[in-house]
């Protein structure tokens, strides 16, 4: 019996990963079909300092359909990018994610960790209330958080507490201050590379700059998590174990 179930287990397993691959295969086709038929912007070609045809070359698209393609595969699975021409131009694409991706995931942390903290605290503290004015507050923050824009709360944020709003307590642009320049690399990740070398002043400006974009974000998540959190935390009180307990 276990043999059958561990049988139809793995059936399952390998129809999982196999929807996965066609449907990462899709999204890189329909990808691919949209570079290769359109039309390559006349600033395309100012910004990188090529030609028409040099361009067309660099890119594939003076090459047969199926062979572009397979450059566009090859590419993509060794992150030969290439590089950009209107953000940074000439510089390759892989180096600008590596320059931000730490700083994405510094974002990605901070706010759920503190979205995690609020949103768990509160939901189970009104979960073991009645529905009294903290239960209403609390659902009141639930309904306002939920049906904030994200873009419109850092607007508000930017507008009211940055050195151009009403109250500069923050600065509005960037990750750190451009007379500081940046901390020795050794991980991409300011706040680490700052600790390793002992250039703490550097972790106080990140910290400030990250102020606002991290409270955004981890105040509408906490809305979502407290509202889940309350809903099972109720469920439980529910349960007859607890009840006769």
């Amino acid at each position: 019996m276990k043999s059958i179930e561990k049988i139809y287990f793995l059936k399952y397993i390998f129809r999982r990963i196999l929807m996965i691959m066609v449907f990462i295969f899709g999204i890189l086709t329909f990808s691919f079909i949209l570079i290769r038929f359109m039309n390559i912007p006349t600033y395309f070609y100012y910004y990188s300092g090529l030609t028409i045809q040099e361009y067309s070359h660099l890119t594939g698209h003076d090459l047969p359909i199926f062979l572009h393609y397979a450059k566009f595969l090859i590419g993509l699975f060794s992150a030969k990018w290439g590089n950009s021409v209107l953000y940074s131009r000439n510089t390759p694409v892989i180096e600008l994610i590596s320059r931000s991706l730490p700083i994405t995931i510094d974002l990605i942390f901070f706010s759920l960790l503190i979205a995690s903290f609020i949103g768990f605290l509160i939901g189970i503290k009104s979960a073991s209330q009645k529905r009294d004015i903290r239960y209403k507050i609390i659902h009141g923050f639930y309904l306002i958080g939920s049906a904030t824009p994200l873009f419109f709360l850092g607007l508000f944020l930017k507008f009211l507490l940055t050195d151009r709003g009403l109250l500069p307590f923050f600065p509005d642009y960037g990750y750190l201050n451009p007379k500081l320049g940046n901390p020795t690399f050794t991980t991409g990740f300011i706040i680490i590379d700052s600790l390793i070398t002992g250039q703490f002043h550097f972790v106080i400006d990140y910290l400030k700059h990250m102020a606002l974009p991290i409270f955004c974000l981890s105040i509408l998540a906490a809305t979502n998590i407290t509202e889940k959190s309350r809903k099972n935390m109720v469920e439980v009180l529910k349960q007859d174990y607890i009840r006769t307990a």
